[in-house]
């Protein structure tokens, strides 16, 4: 009768996760559909209408005014416009495909007119609503990544190469948008995908421990931010500006050299590096928590930092192959100082409790 019972328990559960599952792979395929179809244009004019959407609600009660758009090349029209057409103020700057997008907040004329071509040098003002061109917002993501970890020239041996961004193949395009779009949903979904994790697996924990999660939970995701960060901004762009620099020493110096760098690799590099730059970083929390709690000895883990240090190095060497040894350096104390200040933290908190 028992078996019965935990196997139907069992199964409870198995049903319980698939549920959970089914709502976070849902979530992520509607938070990436949206990255891949909203367009970046229509938060920008979301963003730059916010004003004049303000200014007709019920509660607003300033003077009113007439908000419109002009799609420009240069501020002197701008300029032209709020000085001899209207009283104008420029509330919001946009830069667009088409040039740039201004959102003008004026009062309204002595005569309740407006010229619209007025000293505008051929720019009409546009009255709300206006068509904008479309750009999704997930080409952002593989955009951001490329001009913050690629150079776009590297120097050896007072040569200049220059580094060319080229498809590996047909269908790296597709590929690219794909991974982008599954990246930003699974950010854009991670606070229903938290939700999900937690409601699964809170029921199966004392007290105490969800005292620690809620406890340390802050401070966990602090610091893999950090980490994700520091391979973002740091360590990527370091790694490649090394490796793309050994390149040109295996060609002949009467050739001309183009470095080609695929934007596939470079966006599924950045991120893995990123995924396990922070999760390195949460190496000095999990010390620190079980020697509190008395699971380790700050001592014996003390004894064995050598280790640690030694190891961090090796992979500094690793992801970042740098002959001066500067990366390697910035990787190792990066990832040994925090668990050294871990265990000198843990070890005086325990003293303390003896005391």
């Amino acid at each position: 009768m028992a078996s019965h019972e935990e196997e139907a328990t069992i199964w409870e559960h198995l049903e319980e996760l698939s549920v959970r599952l089914r709502r976070i792979i849902i979530a992520i395929a509607i938070a990436a559909v949206i990255s891949a179809a909203v367009p970046l244009e229509a938060l920008q004019g979301i963003l730059a209408l916010a004003p004049a959407i303000i200014n007709v609600l019920p509660f607003h009660h300033t003077v009113p005014n007439h908000t419109y758009v002009t799609m420009t090349n240069n501020t002197t029209n701008v300029t032209m416009i709020m000085h001899n057409v209207l009283e104008c103020n420029v509330v919001k700057l946009s830069d667009t495909k088409n040039g740039l997008l201004v959102l003008l907040r004026c009062k309204p004329s002595a005569n309740n007119t407006i010229n619209t071509k007025a000293n505008s040098g051929g720019n009409s003002l546009l009255p709300l609503p206006f068509t904008i061109s479309w750009t999704p917002l997930v080409v952002k993501v593989p955009e951001a990544i490329v001009s913050v970890v690629v150079p776009q020239e590297v120097y050896v041996a007072g040569k200049t190469y220059r580094v060319v961004l080229m498809p590996t193949g047909a269908f790296e395009a597709f590929e690219i948008i794909l991974f982008s779009a599954l990246l930003l949903g699974v950010v854009l979904a991670s606070p229903i995908i938290v939700r999900e994790i937690w409601a699964y697996v809170e029921p199966a924990l004392y007290p105490h421990e969800k005292e620690l999660i809620k406890k340390y939970g802050f401070f966990f995701t602090l610091l893999f931010l950090f980490g994700i960060a520091l391979a973002i901004f740091v360590i990527a762009p370091l790694t490649y500006r090394v490796t793309l620099s050994l390149y040109p020493f295996f060609i002949p110096s009467d050739y001309n050299v183009i470095i080609k760098v695929s934007v596939a690799e470079v966006l599924k590099f950045t991120v893995e590096l990123a995924i396990a730059t922070g999760l390195i970083f949460e190496t000095p929390l999990v010390i620190y928590i079980l020697i509190v709690h008395g699971i380790l000895e700050p001592d014996t883990v003390e004894r064995n930092l050598k280790y640690v240090f030694l190891g961090a190095m090796i992979l500094g060497a690793i992801i970042s192959p740098d002959p001066s040894g500067l990366g390697m350096v910035i990787i190792d104390l990066t990832i040994y100082l925090p668990i050294h200040l871990a265990v000198k933290m843990a070890k005086k908190k325990k003293h303390a409790e003896k005391d």
